[in-house]
């Protein structure tokens, strides 16, 4: 088996950390509470209507987002390695199935209709940890419901290994519906990185082994992410074409702290060139 020599672990080495990261990022904190605690006062004035659904999921996944970015922050403030970059995979899966919902709205019956499923799973772990099992005819309807939900869910026979994978609520995986919202550009620092280290792959063995953390992309990311549940809230709920001031205000934000842009949010930005293999940045 070859080995790789780590004597001279420079290359695994990384210098950054909190401090270097705010002597050229120094508004980046107050900014970032600041539009955390917007966008909670927000949640918390946000009108929900009955019959709503895709309203009450995007505030839904917004509150569960906005628990994920500020431990996110907390960590990244303690030089955190490992956390923060998996909860940045929590908070962009939540962004991409709420974009995704948000611009197909006739599949919002689908992601609802799939919780039987989990409630199932949840209710036979309880049952069985507490002896005690759910009371009739509760846990026979749950039972037919999640059965009848597996049936409409599950994917289909794969040609190679003829096998039928139950799938999750959509067919589409993570990167399938961040190309669909275009997303995809995040996909490596916030979906593909995170997993190698929180499983225990050989590649997520050696990153450990490095000194520091992920900073600058973890929290370029992670704002990028809350820029996107601005746009995504203000959309749904102005019920406007035009972008709402708090819309710009978002990414005028963004940009003070990062100069440019991988994505135009959805053609706000206008201004940009053409870099890195023919992909465009915006600024």
């Amino acid at each position: 088996m070859e080995t790789t020599d780590m004597s001279d672990d420079s290359e695994y080495v990384t210098t950054q950390d909190w401090n270097m990261f705010l002597e050229s990022h120094p508004a980046f904190p107050s900014m970032m509470w600041n539009w955390v605690t917007l966008l909670q006062n927000l949640l918390k004035r946000t009108p929900l209507q009955s019959g709503d659904d895709l309203g009450f999921l995007i505030c839904g996944f917004m509150a569960a987002s906005l628990v994920d970015l500020n431990d996110i922050l907390t960590l990244t403030h303690a030089n955190s390695r490992s956390g923060a970059p998996k909860l940045l995979r929590s908070l962009y899966e939540r962004t991409v199935t709420m974009k995704y919902l948000a611009e197909h709205p006739g599949e919002v019956e689908k992601f609802i209709g799939y919780q039987s499923i989990d409630w199932k799973q949840v209710v036979e772990v309880c049952q069985g940890k507490i002896g005690r099992e759910l009371d009739e005819p509760a846990w026979a309807r749950l039972a037919s419901a999640a059965a009848d939900a597996r049936k409409e869910y599950k994917g289909e026979v794969c040609p190679q290994c003829r096998q039928r994978k139950q799938t999750n609520w959509t067919p589409k995986s993570v990167k399938e519906l961040a190309d669909v919202v275009e997303l995809s550009h995040l996909h490596a620092h916030s979906y593909i990185f995170p997993s190698k280290t929180m499983h225990p792959t050989f590649w997520g063995m050696i990153e450990f082994m490095k000194q520091g953390s992920p900073i600058y992309n973890v929290l370029n990311c992670a704002h990028e992410l809350l820029v996107h549940n601005v746009l995504t809230h203000r959309r749904h709920f102005a019920r406007n074409a035009q972008p709402t001031p708090m819309m710009l205000a978002a990414i005028r934000d963004f940009l003070k702290i990062w100069v440019f842009s991988d994505t135009s949010f959805a053609g706000l930005l206008t201004r940009g060139q053409i870099r890195d293999q023919g992909n465009r940045i915006y600024y």
